[in-house]
């Protein structure tokens, strides 16, 4: 109780020496200066032990004081120790003013606490950080993983196992922290191919005597060796190959273990399978060309020049009849053909399939123009009759050209007249789907052009696969979608650490962007410059808040090969890559007639991000920015149509009217349908599987009609669908596929045999 008197007599001492300090200065002459001093803290609770560092303001020097000891101490720096429970002051003195802290000392020991500095983390597969923990005591920190399937963690170092999600926590007595880390599937880098050979062209005809080069294009360095079947028939030096004699040989090249052939046909020009026909009722061999002359007399050699069969009869008798046939070469099959024929006399000239006529006077000749369809059982058919038999007469029949009018089995020649057809492909693709690849005329790189696999060293650029891809593509008259030039993922590593502000982002974007471009330059007939720059899902009040763009860990961003664009540069990134790639497609000497300008993103069905997508559209047209059309990724799922047909294909459409109205194009750039409604559904049965199949196939089908619809363009200045493209080929090997089942999401099985997918792709092209 004393004590408690004392430090209160004390404390009121104290206070009135303060105020007649106060009273003095305010008394005092007005050129004295006014001594102050104030604390950072009015009031303390601390427990025994812990120290704490108060913050003084004055005037002029400060001197500190604790009005008891026993209580706690305070050294000249203002750091206070508590030293046992109770109560006291510091005090703190400049001149004649001060300044009180009220401290009170807790008996019970300080609370275990623990912090990380990292709350939540995405990853690749097999990647690793380290998290720090600070606790405040000293003592060990231990760590536990909820999953150690998904992540271990060993002393604060995570790496990343597999796929999915667990929690890393740090426990420090009682106390305890969590980070929450998310694990992706890391992109497959395409494995160290086999030898590679592929042929320019597959098969040949030609007549004897001409020549042809091929071309081969192999994956590494080395020289190719060429062998022929059947020298006497043709003949190969370098990749020249020489037509020698009549028949059928196969040209090989060989590459490492790797052979690819060319199948040779060498036909002789002058050579005709000429037979006398005795009456009309004979039917030739299919494919063959046949004259006769009434009776056995009359008969000379046929003369053949650049497409122009020439008979001449010298001996001819008054009302006989000569006659040429052309037989078609498959029965049931029709055939357009185009001639013209000469008569150097009179007389009666019949022609066609439904014997039309024209007479000639004895003043000359007169030419014939004919255009009909024939058919197997009714051979094309030319014969005159003269009426002199006196005068020798000259049948010339030139211009002869069968056009099979016959309906393609390949899905783009049927989509011709609309859009081209596509598939994303590797190198190794080029080989394994050869058969399968005859269906489409645009590829797209799937991982080949993107950032880390053309310059994964800086400065040192790789351009080898990519290359492959493109020249495959030019030897089938096929275009190339570039895909991609600017994206938050798939990037170099190195480029992490650089891009670090908003001028080294750019810079480094619009490096890249002219290194490729030109490099490529105009074998690529469309650019996907900006890639799934929107949120990966966007919501009503995100759309109306202006919160669309994709940024911060929550949108994938934060492992290394991944760059926050936004963050970094807000939209000008957007606005910059398409203004480079513009500016270098122009330095290039090309338009947008050679080359088209895409933004590209998936979730485009979702009404939200649709319209936030078409704010992206007309924020770089407002800016007078070109850009081309938009590209929809459309990785759909099977369940997604299952659960509402129409509503799906309406949402579907509705999206093309939106960008197609913008006065863009849409071009369908990542199409797949898988067939499970999630990740871990449980395999289906065969039967099931045959089942999904088909409804896989309507999918498809139902989608390509609604391409076929905006083929053209739906209003006055609106854009139309340029080009489909499959994200894969086969389901034999997909990226889709889960620990739990295949995804089966492309057109062709995992034999590389036709699904149902491809007769409903076909039927809509009809």
């Amino acid at each position: 109780m004393n004590k408690f008197l004392n430090k209160t007599a004390r404390a009121t001492g104290l206070f009135l020496s303060f105020l007649a300090a106060t009273v003095l200065c305010a008394c005092g002459a007005f050129t004295r200066r006014k001594d102050e001093v104030k604390l950072d803290l009015a009031e303390k609770t601390a427990f025994v032990g812990e120290a704490f560092k108060l913050k003084a303001t004055a005037t002029g020097d400060v001197t500190w004081s604790s009005d008891d000891e026993d209580v706690l101490i305070v050294n000249s720096l203002g750091t206070v120790t508590a030293l046992s429970a109770g109560t006291a002051s510091v005090i703190a003195r400049c001149g004649a003013a001060l300044a009180m802290c009220f401290v009170t000392v807790i008996g019970e020991e300080e609370p275990d606490r623990i912090t990380l500095d990292v709350s939540s983390k995405t990853l690749d597969e097999g990647e690793s950080f380290v998290i720090t923990a600070t606790p405040n005591k000293s003592g060990d920190v231990s760590w536990s993983t909820s999953n150690k399937a998904i992540v271990t963690v060993t002393n604060g170092v995570v790496k990343a196992v597999s796929a999915g999600r667990a929690v890393i926590t740090a426990a420090f007595g009682t106390a305890h922290a969590e980070c929450s880390v998310i694990v992706e599937k890391r992109e497959e880098q395409p494995p160290e191919p086999d030898d590679e050979v592929s042929l320019d062209i597959t098969e040949r005809t030609l007549d004897i005597g001409r020549s042809f080069t091929l071309i081969a294009t192999h994956n590494k360095t080395g020289a190719v060796s060429w062998s022929t079947s059947d020298a006497s028939v043709a003949s190969v030096n370098d990749g020249t190959v020489k037509a020698v004699g009549v028949g059928n040989a196969v040209i090989a090249a060989a590459f490492g273990t790797a052979r690819a052939t060319c199948t040779v046909t060498v036909t002789d020009p002058d050579v005709f399978d000429l037979e006398k026909l005795n009456n009309a009722g004979v039917v030739a061999n299919v494919g063959r060309w046949y004259y006769w002359a009434g009776g056995d007399h009359g008969l000379t050699e046929a003369k053949y020049d650049h497409g122009t069969l020439t008979l001449a009869f010298t001996h001819v008798a008054a009302n006989d009849t000569y006659q040429l046939r052309i037989q078609p070469f498959a029965a049931g099959t029709e055939y357009t053909a185009n001639f013209t024929v000469a008569l150097s006399a009179a007389g009666t000239a019949l022609y066609g399939t439904d014997n039309q006529s024209q007479r000639f006077d004895s003043a000359g000749a007169a030419n014939i123009s004919y255009k009909t369809t024939a058919q197997a059982d009714k051979p094309f058919m030319v014969q005159v009759r003269p009426l002199d038999a006196t005068k020798p007469i000259k049948l010339t029949v030139s211009n002869v050209e069968f056009v099979k009018k016959t309906v393609s089995p390949y899905i783009a020649d049927n989509y011709a007249d609309c859009f081209s057809f596509g598939a994303a492909v590797s190198t190794g693709g080029l080989t394994n789907y050869a058969e399968q690849l005859k269906h489409f005329n645009s590829f797209t790189p799937e991982n080949d052009m993107k950032w880390k696999n053309l310059e994964a060293t800086e400065g040192k650029y790789t351009y080898g696969n990519a290359d492959k891809i493109i020249s495959y593509a030019v030897s089938k008259d096929a275009g190339v979608r570039g895909h991609c030039l600017v994206w938050y993922k798939s990037l170099p590593s190195w480029l992490t650490g650089k891009a670090v502000d908003k001028a080294s982002a750019l810079a480094y974007m619009e490096k890249h962007i002219e290194n490729t471009m030109r490099h490529f330059g105009n074998k690529v007939y469309v650019w996907d410059v900006a890639n799934e720059a929107l949120r990966n899902s966007v919501n009503a009040l995100q759309l109306n808040g202006g919160d669309i763009w994709r940024t911060g860990s929550g949108e994938n961003i934060g492992a290394a090969g991944t760059v926050d664009w936004y963050a970094l540069c807000g939209t000008d990134f957007i606005k910059r890559a398409f203004s480079k790639a513009a500016e270098v497609r122009k330095s290039l000497g090309l338009t947008a007639d050679d080359m088209k300008l895409y933004y590209n993103d998936y979730g485009l069905n979702n009404p939200h991000k649709r319209a936030a997508c078409v704010k992206l559209v007309q924020m770089l047209q407002s800016a007078n920015i070109p850009i081309d059309g938009v590209g929809m990724q459309t990785h759909y799922r099977l369940s997604s149509y299952t659960a509402d047909k129409q509503g799906f294909l309406d949402n579907f459409e509705e999206s093309i009217k939106a960008f197609t109205t913008l006065g863009i194009d849409v071009q369908i750039t990542e199409l797949d349908v898988r067939v499970y409604a999630s990740d871990a559904a449980a395999p289906m049965t065969d039967a099931e599987l045959e089942a999904a199949f088909e409804e896989q196939g309507e999918m498809y089908g139902e989608i390509l009609k609604i391409c076929k619809r905006y083929a053209t363009p739906h209003k006055s200045g609106a854009g139309r669908i340029t080009n489909v493209t499959t994200w894969g080929v086969s389901d034999s090997g997909t990226a889709w596929d889960t620990s739990a089942h295949k995804e089966y999401p492309f057109i062709f099985d995992k034999n590389k045999q036709p699904k149902p997918a491809v007769s409903a792709i076909l039927n809509a092209a009809k």
